[in-house]
C-alpha cells in the first residue's frame, strides 16, 4: 500500500512539477484576498473609528507584499516589504493588524525555501518595527516568537514534503532506468539464445 501511495505521489509530482513556481505565487497571492475582505469589512463596520492613515498603512503593507511574491530574488522582495513595514510602524497612531499575517507568510515561505537566516531577519525586523511603534515589549516578544515559530514550523513541513516528493521522483527515474536496462539485457539474451540455436 505504501509503495502504491509513493508511486501515486511520485507520478503526481512529475506531472505537476512545472507548475510549482506558479503554485507558490498563487498561494501567496491568495492570502491577500481574505486580508482585503477583512479590511473592507473592518472599514465598513468601524469607519467612524478608523482614520485614513490606518487604511493607507494597511494598503501600503499589502502592496509592498507583491514585490516579494514576484521578484525572483527573495531578498529584494523581503527588503521592500521590510522597509514598508518599518515606515508604517514608525508613524504614530493605531493600525490594523490584519496585514501583519504577511510577515508570517514570508517567514514560512523563506523557511520552506531553506532560507532560515532570511526568515529570522524578517522576524527581527518585524519585532523592531513593533518596538519602534511603542507596543509593549513583553506581548510583542511573546507573540512574535509564538507566531514566528509556528510559521517556521509550517515552512519546515512544506520543505520536508517537497524534499520527499523530489526523492520519490529520483527513485521513480532510477526505477525506470533499471527497468529499461533489464529489458535491453533481456532482449540481448533472447537474441543471443535465438542466434545460438
Amino acid at each position: 500500500m505504501a509503495m502504491q501511495n509513493d508511486s501515486f505521489l511520485s507520478r503526481l509530482w512529475i506531472r505537476h512539477q512545472k507548475f510549482l513556481p506558479r503554485l507558490r505565487r498563487v498561494t501567496l497571492i491568495s492570502v491577500i484576498i481574505p486580508l482585503i475582505l477583512l479590511d473592507v469589512f473592518t472599514y465598513l463596520t468601524l469607519k467612524d473609528n478608523i482614520n485614513n492613515a490606518i487604511v493607507v498603512g494597511e494598503i501600503f503593507q499589502i502592496l509592498s507584499f507583491f514585490p516579494y511574491v514576484y521578484t525572483k530574488d527573495r531578498r529584494v522582495g523581503m527588503a521592500t516589504f521590510s522597509i514598508a513595514l518599518l515606515i508604517i510602524f514608525s508613524i504614530s497612531g493605531p493600525r490594523l493588524a490584519w496585514a501583519w499575517v504577511l510577515v508570517y507568510i514570508i517567514v514560512a515561505d523563506l523557511t520552506a525555501a531553506k532560507k532560515s537566516k532570511l526568515a529570522l531577519i524578517q522576524l527581527s525586523i518585524f519585532f523592531l518595527a513593533q518596538f519602534i511603534s511603542g507596543l509593549p515589549l513583553l506581548p510583542v516578544t511573546v507573540w512574535t516568537i509564538f507566531w514566528g515559530t509556528l510559521s517556521a514550523s509550517f515552512g519546515v513541513l512544506i520543505r520536508n514534503t517537497k524534499d520527499r516528493l523530489e526523492e520519490m521522483q529520483r527513485e521513480a527515474e532510477r526505477s525506470k532506468e533499471i527497468a529499461a536496462e533489464l529489458i535491453q539485457q533481456l532482449r540481448r539474451d533472447i537474441a543471443d539464445s535465438l542466434h545460438d540455436d
